[in-house]
C-alpha cells in the first residue's frame, strides 16, 4: 500500500487525474485509510491530498474527497491558503509547484471544470456547529498575502468562477494590498484598447478613401469621352453657426473616468453639425485632433 500511496501522490502533484482516480479507485484498502485532510509535510508545503485535489479541479476526487471522506476546504497549508484558493488560482498563477502546463492550451474547458468544483464546494456541509447550523467554506478565508479566492479568481480571469463565487454570497470584490495597481493597469489595458480600436477604424476609413478616389479617377477618365457631363450638385455651405468648436480645456488627455463625457460632447459636435462631420473620416478626423497628453502615445 505504500508504494500506491507514494504513486497517488505524485499524481495529485502532477495533476495526473486518470492516474490518479485509477490507484484511489483499484486499491480498497488504500481508497478507505486516506484521510484527505491529512497534510503530506513541510516538503510540500503542508498541501493536503484536498488541496491538491483542488489545485487541479480533478472533480470525481474532490466530490469524493468532500461528500465521502470527510474533506474539509477550509484546512489550510502553510501559506494559510484553502482549497478554494488552489482552485481559484488557475493554471496562470504559480505555485510552488509550477503553473499547469497540461491546461494552458485548453483554458475554457479548464475554467469550466474549475466553476464546477468551485459549485461542489460551495454546497459543502461539514460537522454541527453549536447554534444548529454546519460548518462551510470560508469564501473569505485571507491567506498571508491577504489575498482571498475571489481576488485569485479576478486575477486569473476566470469571469466564470468570479460570477459563481459573487452570486454565493452577494458580496463584491475587497480591495487587497494591490488592489490599487490592479484597477491601474485595468484602467491603462482598457484605454490602449480603445485607441487601438480607433487606429484601426482610421486606417479602414483612409484605406476606403484612398478606394474612392481611385474609382472617381476611373469614372472621370471614362466620362471625359462623353459630349454631355452630368449636372454637378452644389455643396451645401456650411454656415459659422454650424463650426461647433471645442476649447482646449476639454480636450481628451486620456483620464478613464472622463471618456464617457467626452464621447458625449464629440456626439453633440457631430449631431450640431451634420454638414461638416457627414463622413466617418471626417468625424474620426475631428475625434483625434481632440486627443492630447497620454491619450495620444
Amino acid at each position: 500500500m505504500g508504494n500506491t500511496a507514494t504513486k497517488f501522490r505524485k499524481a495529485l502533484i502532477n495533476g495526473d487525474e486518470v492516474l490518479a482516480c485509477q490507484l484511489y479507485e483499484s486499491n480498497l484498502q488504500f481508497k478507505e485509510s486516506l484521510d484527505p485532510n491529512s497534510t503530506y509535510g513541510e516538503s510540500y508545503q503542508h498541501n493536503t491530498p484536498l488541496h491538491y485535489a483542488a489545485r487541479h479541479a480533478m472533480m470525481r476526487l474532490l466530490r469524493s474527497f468532500l461528500l465521502i471522506k470527510d474533506g474539509n476546504p477550509n484546512k489550510r497549508n502553510v501559506h494559510d491558503e484553502t482549497s478554494l484558493h488552489l482552485l481559484c488560482m488557475g493554471p496562470q498563477i504559480m505555485t510552488s509547484e509550477g503553473a499547469l502546463q497540461p491546461r494552458i492550451s485548453r483554458p475554457y474547458e479548464d475554467e469550466q471544470r474549475r466553476a464546477d468544483c468551485l459549485q461542489i464546494i460551495l454546497t459543502w456541509k461539514g460537522a454541527k456547529l453549536d447554534h444548529g447550523e454546519y460548518e462551510t467554506a470560508d469564501v473569505n478565508a485571507v491567506d498571508k498575502k491577504k489575498n482571498t479566492c475571489l481576488h485569485y479568481a479576478a486575477a486569473s480571469g476566470m469571469k466564470t468562477c468570479v460570477e459563481v463565487r459573487i452570486r454565493c454570497s452577494g458580496e463584491m470584490l475587497q480591495p487587497n494590498k494591490t488592489q490599487n495597481e490592479t484597477m491601474y493597469e485595468q484602467a491603462h489595458s482598457s484605454q490602449v484598447e480603445r485607441i487601438s480600436n480607433l487606429e484601426e477604424m482610421l486606417q479602414q476609413v483612409l484605406t476606403q478613401q484612398i478606394t474612392s478616389q481611385k474609382n472617381m479617377q476611373k469614372l472621370g477618365a471614362s466620362s471625359s469621352s462623353s459630349t454631355s457631363s452630368p449636372p454637378r450638385t452644389k455643396p451645401v455651405p456650411i454656415t459659422s453657426s454650424q463650426q461647433v468648436m471645442v476649447k482646449p480645456s476639454e480636450y481628451f488627455s486620456g483620464d478613464p473616468d472622463h471618456f464617457g463625457e467626452f464621447l458625449l460632447r464629440c456626439k453633440l459636435v457631430f449631431k450640431r453639425a451634420p454638414q461638416l462631420y457627414a463622413t466617418s473620416f471626417t468625424k474620426i478626423t475631428y475625434f483625434v485632433s481632440q486627443l492630447k497628453g497620454d491619450a495620444l502615445k
